[in-house]
Parts: structure tokens; C-alpha cells; sequence
């Protein structure tokens, strides 16, 4: 038989320091994989709440802490934000 190595990739479609870090908390990482799958530019992001099962106390907690971490930046306008992913 012939010897074959296996090499892991660490990938993901969130930055696995963010699903890593143990200071995240898993409301921020989902919001995180929802922000790195829908389009740039202005969304109405609470429409998001239902189906991610967050209140607009955890949704904003959450939110805030990608901004603190530096995954994203984001301004609001009219319950619409405009979020920028930070590379």
C-alpha cells in the first residue's frame, strides 16, 4: 500500500481566528458567517433576527463585538447598516 499523507487545510468561510478565538461568543460567529455571505453594502440586518434566533439586544451585542474584535466596521442609518469587512 502506498504511503499517503493527508495535509488538513484550515480553511472555512469565516476567518478561523474568529471561530478559534475563545473570547468570541457564538451569537458574534454566526452573525459573522451571515455578514460574510449576503452582498456589500446596505442591509436591514434585523430581519436577520428570526432566523438566527437572536433577540435585538444579542443581535446589537453581537454586532458591537465584531466591531471590537476588527472584523468589521459599520455605520447606521435608518435601521439599515452598511457594513464593511475589515481584511
Amino acid at each position: 500500500m502506498d504511503n499517503i499523507t493527508y495535509h488538513r487545510r484550515r480553511w472555512a468561510a469565516i476567518p478561523l481566528d474568529l471561530l478559534l478565538n475563545p473570547n468570541a461568543s457564538l451569537e458574534a460567529k454566526a452573525l459573522a458567517g451571515l455578514i460574510y455571505a449576503i452582498d456589500p453594502g446596505n442591509h436591514d440586518l434585523l430581519d436577520f433576527t428570526t432566523p438566527l434566533n437572536m433577540t435585538k439586544v444579542t443581535f446589537f451585542t453581537a454586532l458591537s463585538e465584531l466591531k471590537e474584535l476588527g472584523i468589521i466596521s459599520f455605520n447606521e442609518a435608518d435601521g439599515h447598516y452598511d457594513i464593511d469587512i475589515i481584511p
